[in-house]
């Protein structure tokens, strides 16, 4: 799978493997037993994966990073909808959206209390102070 392989750059092919390849060693010796075992583990498990399933996993990486960087809820379900994105990416959207987890993110970054408002709700005379 082309795309898979491309999710994972290898840097042992780069022209100036040398100097990240010192940054990588450096990097690896600082893992725990567990974190290096899953790192020696990636590449068989990037070859498992199908190029379905790695773009829906990063589609819903992306969606979620975007979300904790602009926590505009309705908004980012209504374009995954206009999209016409996989129901599972949407299902795993909003199930991350209901979790203690981000629940738990939301109220350490501060933003557990602002909600962002829709314009069309903002221009209604019943909403306005």
């Amino acid at each position: 799978p082309i795309l898979v392989q491309d999710l994972v750059p290898q840097i042992s092919r780069r022209k100036d493997s040398s100097r990240y390849s010192a940054k990588l060693a450096a990097w690896l010796r600082a893992l725990t037993p567990e974190q290096r075992s899953a790192w020696h583990d990636l590449p068989a498990i990037c070859r498992s994966l199908s190029d379905e399933d790695a773009s829906c996993a990063l589609m819903i990486f992306l969606s979620k990073l975007s979300v904790m960087i602009y926590p505009a809820h309705y908004q980012a379900l209504t374009s995954l909808r206009t999209m016409r994105v996989p129901v599972r990416i949407l299902w795993a959207l909003e199930s991350w959206l209901l979790s203690e987890s981000y629940e738990k993110f939301r109220e350490k970054s501060g933003c557990a209390s602002r909600i962002s408002v829709p314009k069309s709700l903002q221009s209604i005379d019943a909403l306005k102070v």
